[in-house]
């Protein structure tokens, strides 16, 4: 199998083959571009994104993976991105977006200092630092002490959800993470808070095996999809048996389908929720925003029956307080 760098590589190449239109000016006013703020002596940027009413709205974090940055999670180097949906309902439902940038790792790719401790390229900065610093100051800058905050992120992104889960559970009211299991050897304490959770993984995900094992060029091992399911179930004690979906199969050209597992009644009303990606690989489902038949040669299939964004956003909203 090829290392992570060299797929990263190809496929940041191949995605910038993709045309695609630079947001539109209502976004753009909206969008502050590399922000910083000072993390333990350290420049921090991110970028920030301020709907009409930012005072007390909800605020979402969107975190990319491995090898990514922050312009490239939002498409905003001209490539397809099906985060950019983020910004509609953004607009639409009142939300404030707080996207970080990851620090470089011994490798020279970009991300996050999750709680793998096998995954040896990862940097070593205070990442979790970092995210609470930067919530407090969007709070205090933007909004309220009241806002409530989820995270979302992808692969790399997606495991540092699942810290901030573990180390600010207080708050972050849930989370959510696509193609990312649980880590099989973490440095991460586990508390016993019940946060909400929702699992969006591809079943033929040639870098993160949805079964369990090791990720691509040896950055660790994860339990399986069904695995980390059943931790959250366990954790937020959840009903056993799920309510099942099958997500419409829209997009018949997309060799996949999505089935949507619930498990509800958890402590506090927290539940979990599993997003089956059926023959799916190491992408994020969109409609709108496709990914070219290239990159998929690497990364797998590309769901197109559902919006990544839409499904996560209606989850966080349910789990509003």
């Amino acid at each position: 199998m090829k290392s992570m760098s060299a797929i990263v590589g190809i496929a940041v190449f191949l995605t910038g083959c993709n045309s695609n239109p630079t947001l539109d000016e209502v976004h753009e006013s909206a969008l502050l571009e590399n922000q910083t703020i000072s993390v333990l002596g350290e420049e921090r940027d991110f970028h920030l994104y301020l709907p009409d009413s930012p005072v007390s709205a909800p605020i979402v974090l969107l975190l990319h993976g491995n090898g990514g940055s922050s312009d490239q999670l939002l498409g905003l180097n001209g490539t397809n991105a099906p985060y950019k949906v983020w910004f509609d309902i953004a607009r639409q439902e009142n939300i404030v977006l707080v996207v970080p940038n990851g620090t470089l790792g011994s490798d020279g790719r970009r991300g996050w200092n999750d709680c793998r401790n096998d995954a040896r390229t990862n940097p070593d900065t205070d990442d979790v630092r970092y995210i609470g610093d930067l919530i407090n100051f969007v709070r205090s800058t933007y909004g309220s002490s009241a806002s409530t905050v989820y995270a979302l992120g992808t692969s790399n992104g997606g495991h540092m959800s699942m810290r901030l889960a573990a180390e600010l559970p207080d708050m972050i009211q849930a989370i959510a993470f696509i193609v990312a299991s649980k880590p099989v050897n973490s440095e991460c304490a586990e508390p016993a808070i019940p946060t909400s959770v929702l699992v969006m993984n591809g079943t033929d995900d040639p870098i993160a095996p949805y079964n369990g094992g090791q990720i691509a060029s040896n950055r660790g091992e994860v339990y399986s999809t069904a695995e980390t399911v059943e931790y959250w179930k366990n954790r937020n004690q959840t009903d056993a048996a799920p309510i099942v979906v099958e997500i419409p199969n829209s997009d018949s050209d997309d060799n996949s389908t999505v089935r949507r597992f619930s498990y509800v009644n958890g402590t506090g009303d927290s539940v979990v929720e599993h997003y089956e990606v059926v023959n799916g690989g190491h992408t994020e489902p969109s409609m709108v925003e496709r990914y070219g038949n290239l990159f998929k040669l690497i990364v797998g299939n590309q769901n197109g029956d559902m919006e990544m964004a839409t499904e996560i956003w209606e989850f966080f909203k349910s789990q509003q307080r």
